[in-house]
């Protein structure tokens, strides 16, 4: 598996949560907002949309998590990504639904899911959750008329879980600033 560039194994089918939840500096538009291209069949310009969205897999579609339609963003509240940093590969996990993260051991299950089948060919550093709604600092100005108060960052605070290198786990939190 090459996860430089994740392949689609599964249709997004009626899912579009990652055009409410992720960030996209091409359109100018901050997380956790709404995507205004979004339309009642998906992408209103699928074939023209920014290169940062046609290569974007989450995890279920790339079939880290399994084949059930349950694991699926809109069905399990739980957007999973693989995301390269200066520092590896995190595992990046964002709430769709308000309180979809608070089973953590639901949580853990789902993270040693992806993270058992990355790691048999690179290691994750760690992990990141983002709650529901989250204001996430965005490294690029938000399009202020389309999406008013999107520039705003939560003082909200996050679990990150940090992996070293003798494979144990920290956890610590941390506010988006």
């Amino acid at each position: 598996m090459n996860l430089k560039v994740l392949t689609q194994k599964h249709s997004c089918g009626g899912c579009t949560v990652c055009c409410h939840v992720m960030g996209l500096q091409d359109l100018g538009k901050p997380f956790y907002a709404r995507c205004e291209h979004v339309i009642a069949q998906g992408c209103g310009i699928y074939t023209t949309r920014p290169k940062s969205c046609q290569d974007f897999v989450c995890s279920w579609a790339a079939g880290l998590i399994g084949d059930a339609e349950t694991w699926r963003p809109d069905r399990s509240g739980l957007l999973f990504f693989l995301r390269r940093f200066s520092d590896g590969l995190w595992l990046e996990i964002y709430e769709s639904a308000p309180g979809a993260a608070a089973d953590i051991q639901r949580v853990d299950y789902l993270i040693q899911r992806i993270v058992s089948r990355v790691e048999k060919t690179e290691r994750v550093a760690g992990t990141r959750l983002h709650h529901y709604g989250d204001k996430i600092g965005l490294g690029f100005v938000a399009d202020a008329d389309k999406y008013p108060q999107g520039a705003e960052v939560s003082s909200k605070m996050n679990r990150y879980d940090s992996l070293n290198r003798e494979g144990t786990r920290q956890v610590f939190r941390e506010a988006h600033e």
